[in-house]
């Protein structure tokens, strides 16, 4: 049914860029839910343990907030891994949903300038 929504050039948007064009990228929440339930942790103690407040992993969790740079950073830190694998998902979804939601066709129908010769 998504694929229906999607127009032919948004597909292609997405497949010039390695995204899916089947169906949206997995929210970086659902992966850190995961490694939560993984490490039976829950989001309470993880927050106080990467100092961050309740609220704002929860909100990631659920997908409700972006996961910015600190906070990749602090992910990455409480876990062990690298800060890019958090920023590489949040990057890959925001990119996912802004060619999605170019229903018009509006930025893609902005051309590159053309440099005037000196």
């Amino acid at each position: 049914m998504l694929k229906s929504l999607i127009t032919t050039k948004q597909q292609a948007a997405l497949r010039a860029l390695g995204l899916p064009t089947q169906r949206r990228p997995t929210p970086p929440g659902v992966f850190l839910r995961q490694m939560l339930d993984e490490y039976q942790i829950s989001i309470t103690d993880f927050a106080e343990h990467i100092g961050v407040s309740r609220v704002r992993l929860s909100e990631i969790v659920h997908n409700k907030r972006n996961i910015t740079p600190d906070t990749a950073r602090r992910i990455a830190a409480g876990f062990g891994m690298s800060p890019q694998f958090w920023l590489n998902c949040q990057h890959t979804l925001n990119m996912w949903d802004a060619i999605v939601a170019d229903n018009s066709g509006e930025v893609s129908a902005i051309r590159p300038l053309v440099p005037v010769a000196a």
